[in-house]
């Protein structure tokens, strides 16, 4: 299976499916954007118009935002990812600390039975303000400074972005300030973050509620009113309200297991003489006690994002996965064969070595051709990065479908390249003998790909992180693994004799490396995946994937060489026909099942106004754990209902009991019930007896019970 040419064939019509908002070679078409989409401005001001030796440089970076567009803080939220500031600078200057001004809360509402997704950033407009230390020897005549800028932009759209800004500020006997830095320095000074406010913390773990107690000092006044915005993911609850009462902040955690909790609070005036309305603080929580001494707050950098290993484990990880590829199935066999074929082609003993040395050069460059592929791929989108593909749905069910068939052939249920293992044939003139040993190291390397995906996604999760030259490195010891073996093999043929035999044990390893990429892999982009999906989309996926997996039983129990071609042929017409309705599904199934009712969210305040408009009410009472309820809705909440709803006067009103309430436990229990489903339609007047309606309903049901309302 050439799995990782389909990855980046699959990555580059992500790439060109997401238009750059920055500065773009073309306008961007954008269905969702406003009619007069600007661009984003960067501008990058220095602190002083000549810097003296030894001493510290400030520098501002101001990225303008167009109006009803957003940018990402640093930690982004529930969606989006974070704005980043990497720098590149003259020899021996180095930056210290980023300053970030506090962000805004936004909300983004889903729809009713949908939590909120809640981010957190800036609109209108960034500062940054990046202090540098310049080296007291330093030898240039002038500090040249590039700020590397990126983000992603988001309306009814998002779109990623990026652009570099470039100044040099002379080098002189004494430093002059810049008076245009200090304005602008000034006007955001009250928003920038401080590291220390002069305030201490206690705090207090009671399961999922956190209270937090802000302590003064005597330089500094306690808050009327105080919000957090948290640095870490996956700790406090966004969509949860923040509630501050009589000095306490409480705040609603997804986990109680937690050791720091960092994060920026805001105030609603200034609590001391810098003006400072946000400040830093990192709040730890023994394991011991509920609550902790007052703790001081510590400010933190956010520097260039390292890789996630690191070059040499990258290096022997895709060396040492080379090597193990020559243990797989459908590449051992082919080995001895190979060399002995290899041995055979030359006119002297001593001379096979050429022709490891061309099937290794053969392999070398298929994995070059991958590395070019990725350089050129990633020169294109610099600014995007690895990571943020996984944001577009399509592509991570794509990455999720891929990886599962990847699993499924390690399983053995299908095969895919054993015709290439006989690669190389009987050439009869000098030149096709080296260039047979040439094709065949290239072919044996699609062959092994299958194989590959363990090691190959750790190499390409870092060279999407790396240098130019560590992703060529990367690659190349991948292609000096699997190539190298021939080429000794070749060289000392009577090294054969250690080679191991194959046998049973291949497959049985070969089936043992399709856990860790199915659990590693596939479990991580579905938990990503699921977070941007509907719960009735989200179910359609996991058929989707029930749907691929028949595909690749089918492909590989009748796609077999033994089978008639008639039989082959339908078996993969069947499994390309499972992969498109796999992706078709998910997409397309809430438009498929959306109905015309429009459901009013229920409160009792809510519900007691509908009630004086004098017109019936439908209430569905349901939740997102019961089967039941989904598929009321799913099937039968169709257009006709709609309609019947909709001649009749009826307004429809959707109470969710997803986590308990004793509200709506009280307002069950008014019409006899304390389950759910729960269907009734209420005559407003009061004239007409609740019309209770059974839990499994029908169209046929709910139309009946809309026109006895409507009498």
């Amino acid at each position: 299976m050439r799995w990782i040419h389909t990855l980046l064939l699959m990555l580059t019509c992500a790439l060109s499916a997401n238009a750059q908002f920055g500065e773009p070679a073309g306008a961007p078409f954008n269905p969702n954007a406003p009619a007069s989409q600007e661009k984003i401005q960067v501008e990058v001001l220095p602190g002083a118009t000549t810097i003296a030796p030894g001493s510290e440089l400030s520098v501002a970076v101001r990225v303008k935002i167009p109006e009803h567009w957003h940018i990402y803080w640093r930690n982004a939220g529930d969606t989006g990812f974070a704005t980043e500031l990497i720098w590149e600078t003259s020899t021996g200057v180095t930056p210290t600390d980023l300053q970030w001004p506090h962000p805004k809360r936004f909300v983004t509402e889903l729809g009713e039975g949908y939590a909120p997704q809640i981010s957190f950033g800036y609109e209108h407009e960034l500062l940054l303000i990046q202090t540098f230390t310049i080296p007291a020897n330093v030898a240039d005549k002038e500090i040249k400074l590039k700020a590397k800028v990126s983000w992603l932009a988001c309306h009814t759209a998002c779109m990623p972005g990026g652009q570099d800004r470039q100044i040099s500020i002379p080098v002189s006997a004494t430093t002059v300030t810049n008076p245009a830095f200090a304005d602008l320095q000034k006007s955001w000074d009250a928003r920038m973050v401080d590291g220390d406010q002069g305030w201490g913390f206690s705090y207090a773990l009671d399961g999922n509620i956190l209270t937090i107690t802000p302590e003064a000092s005597q330089e500094s006044v306690l808050p009327t009113k105080l919000s957090f915005f948290p640095l870490q993911q996956g700790i406090v609850k966004n969509d949860a309200e923040q509630v501050w009462k009589d000095g306490i902040l409480q705040l609603t955690v997804k986990k109680a297991e937690f050791e720091t909790l960092s994060g920026v609070f805001v105030s609603d005036k200034p609590w001391n003489a810098t003006g400072k309305l946000a400040a830093e603080a990192e709040l730890t929580l023994a394991s011991d006690s509920p609550a902790v001494a007052p703790q001081a707050a510590t400010g933190t950098t956010k520097t260039k994002p390292k890789p996630p290993i690191t070059f040499w484990a990258a290096i022997l990880g895709a060396f040492l996965g080379g090597i193990i590829l020559n243990l797989m199935p459908c590449v051992l066999p082919v080995l001895s064969i190979k060399i002995v074929h290899f041995v055979e082609l030359a006119e002297e003993k001593n001379k096979a070595w050429k022709f490891g040395l061309a099937f290794l050069l053969g392999v070398i460059t298929m994995f070059e051709g991958i590395a070019v592929v990725i350089w050129f791929l990633k020169g294109r989108a610099e600014d995007l990065g690895w990571g943020f593909q996984m944001q577009n749905p399509t592509f991570a069910m794509g990455m999720a479908y891929l990886m599962f068939l990847v699993g499924l052939n390690l399983f053995g249920v299908f095969e895919i390249g054993q015709s290439l293992t006989a690669v190389g044939g009987q050439p009869t003139k000098k030149r096709g003998k080296w260039m047979s040993a040439f094709m065949s190291g290239m072919l044996i390397t699609i062959v092994s790909t299958p194989c590959a995906a363990p090691f190959m996604s750790m190499a390409m999760t870092f060279a999407f992180s790396a240098s130019t030259p560590e992703l060529f490195g990367v690659f190349t010891c991948l292609g000096l693994g699997l190539g190298m073996p021939y080429f000794i093999l070749t060289t000392m043929p009577f090294l054969l004799k250690f080679v191991p035999k194959p046998g049973q044990w291949m497959e049985t390893f070969k089936q043992f490396l399709a856990f860790p990429l199915l659990i590693g892999t596939v479990l991580f982009i579905i938990n990503s995946l699921f977070s941007q999906l509907k719960p009735v989309e989200s179910s359609a996926f996991m058929v989707g994937l029930v749907m691929v997996g028949c595909g690749a039983w089918a492909y590989g129990k009748w796609a077999t060489y033994v089978a008639t071609g008639t039989q082959r042929n339908l078996a993969r017409i069947f499994f390309v026909a499972m992969i498109v309705l796999a992706f078709v599904l998910p997409m397309k199934i809430d438009g498929l099942l959306e109905s015309d009712i429009p459901f009013v969210k229920y409160s009792a305040e809510k519900l007691e106004s509908l009630k004086q408009q004098d017109k019936p009410i439908f209430l569905k009472v349901g939740a997102k754990w019961c089967g039941t309820c989904q598929t009321n809705e799913l099937f039968f909440l169709n257009d006709d209902v709609g309609k019947a709803f909709k001649k009749n006067g009826i307004v429809a009103v959707s109470v969710d009991f997803t986590d308990r309430s004793d509200e709506v436990l009280k307002l069950l229990k008014q019409y006899g019930r304390t389950s759910v489903p729960t269907y009734v339609v209420i005559d407003p007047t009061g004239e007409k007896e609740p019309d209770l309606l059974p839990e499994t309903i029908t169209p046929g049901i709910l139309i009946d019970a809309a026109e006895r309302a409507g009498k």
